[in-house]
Order: C-alpha cells, then sequence, then structure tokens
C-alpha cells in the first residue's frame, strides 16, 4: 500500500463532494426524503462546511489522500503555531478500515511531536474514527456539543526540555 497526498484542485470537486456525502450517509438514511432533498441538502452543508473552514483557517493546506495513485479521501491540515490542527481527515466507504487513516495520522504526529506541537482534531461524539484517535495516543480535551475535542501533546521529557534549552540558548 501506498499512501500520498496531492494539493487538491478545481477537477478534484465533484470527488471531494461524494467524500463529504459519504460522511452523512448513515444519518441520512434514516430521513425519508428524496434522494434530491437529500443531494441539496448536502450541497448547503457541503458548501457551507468549507467556507466555514476557509473562514477559520485560511491557512489551511487541503489535499486529496491516494492510495495507490487511487483518490481515497480527503485530507484538511492547518500548521498553527502551537499546534498542528487536523481540520477535517474522511476516507471514502471503500477504503475505511485498510490504514489509510492511522498512516497519515502517524505521519502528523511525527512532524508535531519532535518540535512540541500538539495535534487538534474534532470528532462527532457516535463516530467510530474515535477509536483510532485513541489507540494513537489522543485524549478527550472537551465536548463541544456534538463533539469532542482531542489533543495528543508532546510529553514533558528531558530530551523535549534538552531540545528547548538548546533553542532558547543558540
Amino acid at each position: 500500500m501506498e499512501v500520498k497526498l496531492r494539493l487538491k484542485n478545481s477537477d478534484d470537486e465533484k470527488f471531494l463532494f461524494d467524500v463529504y456525502a459519504g460522511t452523512r450517509e448513515e444519518e441520512l438514511s434514516i430521513v425519508s426524503w428524496t434522494q434530491e432533498q437529500k443531494e441539496e441538502f448536502l450541497r448547503m452543508q457541503y458548501n457551507a462546511q468549507i467556507t466555514y473552514y476557509n473562514q477559520i483557517y485560511p491557512e489551511m493546506e487541503y489535499y486529496i489522500i491516494l492510495r495507490d495513485d487511487i483518490p481515497a479521501g480527503r485530507l484538511m491540515i492547518a500548521r498553527l503555531d502551537e499546534e498542528i490542527r487536523v481540520v477535517d481527515i474522511a476516507v471514502i466507504s471503500g477504503q475505511r478500515g485498510l490504514g489509510t487513516g492511522k498512516f497519515l495520522l502517524q505521519r502528523i504526529i511525527d512532524e508535531a511531536l519532535p518540535v512540541n506541537k500538539k495535534v487538534v482534531l474534532h470528532v462527532e461524539q457516535n463516530n467510530r474514527a474515535q477509536n483510532l484517535y485513541k489507540r494513537l495516543g489522543f485524549k478527550v480535551a472537551a465536548v463541544e456539543g456534538f463533539y469532542l475535542r482531542m489533543e495528543l501533546a508532546p510529553e514533558k521529557n528531558p530530551t523535549n526540555e534538552m531540545r528547548e534549552l538548546y533553542y532558547e540558548n543558540r
């Protein structure tokens, strides 16, 4: 398995909408709307989500996840001063459970912790992905409405403290 990222482009819009719609399939399966009503609702929600993320995280990087060179999902991250924020990560249904999300999150963790940044993400309280996040070491930092804010912070240890002293004294 080879997992790569590439920056999204305008040709990706249909795929990105489909990824988003796939994350909402379960909850929309219980409503009695027509397929057209569901799609209209999903388009409105998708556009609102992207607008919100772009306003809150103008420096956000927006990637297409490729698994063996085939689009498999999306990843949005914001590299902030004190943290790396996983704004959103979603893998299409046929690619879930194959280790793609774990691989990418581990890469983000490996980037953040050596420079003493925490990794922060939000997950719906009923989303099974939180089990993966817990296995990777994330802890629930807050309950925010329907969401859990989860964080993985660098441990204070002699290596990190020595690194801080080194950079302070350069």
